[in-house]
């Protein structure tokens, strides 16, 4: 269960940087080569060099983006880019920000603090998705080479009274934030760091013994948890809460007001593609609703209308579906009548088979279309896309065969289904703003 600890984090010195956006990234699984290219161009003190540094020709043991990293890490300490807080702190983290094609302004608040780390086995942690090894071992590589801490895992804990709510918000209105960065997504971050040790014992407290639930980050979670491991083999001690048996999180309220987006799946590669053959496949177990078009103004008309229809059918199992080559985008709702649970193998619960990502990968990848259903870097044939119409546009101009659209998961799915212990497949879930990289680091302190 939770143990949650205040901790002397490390921030980007504003004085000798500017304004704060110059050096703050994305989260590193989010970064593309062109992300990483254009925040190499932005300043030569931009997180990606520690988070997501480039390969160089010639890299090996002793050089690499690794080392690279920890050599940046412990120059701009030595330099003042870097500043260790003198005091523990707990980071009051609040993100404005509007979800894309609304219009509406929202906030979400929360606080970074430690937590300790648990073994799945213990039942205190909550994972919801499955995860893969790259990943893994890519994160494991840079904590063992730099000691440290650099993203944020995001964190779920339940307070429906907000008692360690009204703690952050009375700090927010005492006064003006430590950091304010505005990203080129339009998002804007602040940063309140809260010393008063009677503050922190209130929300820490709030906190003890509670289930946490994962939001974002399980392979860092898991990483870190390899880690721990491996520094108790080695005999390596820290001293105070600044340990590798601890890690550095976001913790948001889940009685709060989240956003979840869609990741939508885009299938290529598949041997003798044929659209109308797909979808006639498809309405054996599905409805069809086809909105069709003739010209480019009427295909935006048609994916509006379909992704109206499917907004609509979040109660049910429901897809929006487009191909290459089909003159009509499609609304796929399960036909009445048609339990998924009756026609998935397997010990997992009711909710899980019943999820729309599982109906998508076990029943109209696995069974309909028997295509793939891994990701394509672990060697299937399907891609992700958050934007709907960004993937539609690979479509059509046939980089992928088809896109399936999909509502989003739903807040109480994926706390049932992570408290039940099971796993939602890959992406089920998109937590909308991600958090931003580079507002708070945290350095173990290593004693041998």
């Amino acid at each position: 269960m939770a143990r949650i600890f205040p901790f002397r984090g490390i921030t980007y010195a504003q004085d000798q940087i500017g304004d704060l956006a110059v050096v703050m990234t994305q989260p590193y699984d989010k970064i593309t080569p062109e992300m990483q290219d254009r925040y190499y161009g932005r300043h030569d003190k931009n997180f990606v060099r520690i988070a997501k540094g480039r390969g160089l020709d010639g890299d090996g043991e002793n050089e690499n983006p690794y080392t690279r990293a920890n050599d940046c890490f412990q120059s701009w300490l030595a330099d003042g880019t870097l500043v260790q807080d003198d005091t523990p702190c707990i980071y009051v983290y609040q993100t404005e920000f509007t979800v894309p094609g609304a219009a509406q302004t929202q906030l979400r608040t929360g606080f970074i603090a430690l937590a300790q780390l648990q073994d799945f086995s213990e039942g205190g942690v909550k994972p919801h998705e499955q995860t893969f090894d790259g990943p893994k071992a890519d994160r494991l590589k840079l904590m063992m080479t730099t000691g440290a801490n650099f993203e944020c895992i995001f964190m779920l804990y339940s307070d429906p009274q907000q008692i360690a709510s009204r703690i952050l918000e009375e700090t927010i209105t005492a006064g003006k934030p430590t950091l304010e960065v505005t990203t080129e997504e339009g998002e804007t971050h602040r940063i309140w760091p809260v010393s008063d040790p009677a503050k922190i014992r209130v929300v820490t407290e709030t906190l003890t013994g509670k289930e946490l639930f994962i939001a974002d980050g399980h392979h860092r979670y898991e990483t870190a948890v390899n880690y721990m491991k491996a520094m108790r083999t080695a005999g390596r001690h820290c001293e105070g809460t600044e340990s590798f048996e601890n890690y550095m999180m976001t913790f948001v309220n889940m009685a709060d007001d989240l956003t979840i987006l869609p990741t939508h799946r885009l299938i290529g590669g598949t041997a003798g593609f044929d659209a109308r053959q797909m979808l006639q496949k498809l309405s054996d177990w599905f409805s069809v609703e086809e909105f069709l078009f003739s010209d480019p103004a009427g295909e935006r008309t048609a994916r509006r209308a379909m992704t109206s229809a499917l907004a609509a059918k979040a109660d049910r199992n429901a897809f929006g579906f487009y191909a290459h080559g089909l003159n009509a985008c499609v609304l796929l709702t399960l036909k009445e009548g048609l339990d998924p649970a009756d026609r998935i193998e397997g010990p997992e619960s009711m909710a899980y088979k019943r999820l729309d990502v599982v109906v998508l990968h076990k029943i109209i990848f696995n069974q309909i279309l028997q295509v793939e259903a891994d990701q394509h870097d672990e060697g299937g044939n399907v891609w992700f896309e958050r934007v709907a119409d960004a993937g539609m546009d690979q479509v059509r101009d046939g980089t992928r065969q088809a896109i399936f659209v999909l509502n989003p998961t739903r807040i109480e799915e994926v706390q049932e289904i992570a408290g039940s212990g099971e796993k939602m497949p890959q992406k089920s879930t998109d937590f909308y703003p991600k958090l931003l990289s580079g507002v708070v680091m945290n350095k173990l302190n290593y004693v041998d």
